[in-house]
């Protein structure tokens, strides 16, 4: 599945525990998309990234529904405006964790889970 998306700021904690996100309007993201863990890409004008991406509720934080984009092993200098998002492969399903240590873990593990079904940009 591939849309395009408003860019919204987000709350900065994907930021402060070092996997800053993305953060995109709902309204933008397809009804027929299940929440979970995926890996992705992301086109950013002419640039494609390797992506792990949540959507769903973020239950360590007690937060909300929201699409979230990791850009795996880069960082944009500026946030766009909008941006095009594939989703390629579903990971898991959303959870919960104990810690933001477990949660940084998990976080981990997807975003290598990620690099291994996307390969190299």
């Amino acid at each position: 599945m591939k849309f395009t998306a408003k860019v919204i700021t987000g709350s900065g904690r994907g930021k402060k525990i070092g996997y800053p996100t993305i953060n995109l309007d709902l309204n933008d993201v397809p009804e027929e998309t299940k929440e979970g863990i995926y890996a992705g890409k992301t086109k950013v004008e002419d640039s494609e990234y390797l992506s792990a991406i949540h959507f769903g509720p973020r239950l360590f934080h007690n937060d909300p529904k929201a699409f979230e984009v990791h850009v795996i092993d880069s960082e944009l200098s500026e946030l766009p405006s909008e941006i095009e998002v594939e989703l390629v492969e579903k990971l898991r399903d959303i959870r919960d964790f104990d810690s933001e240590e477990d949660l940084k873990d998990q976080i981990s593990m997807d975003i290598a889970e990620a690099r291994a079904i996307l390969g190299e940009p």
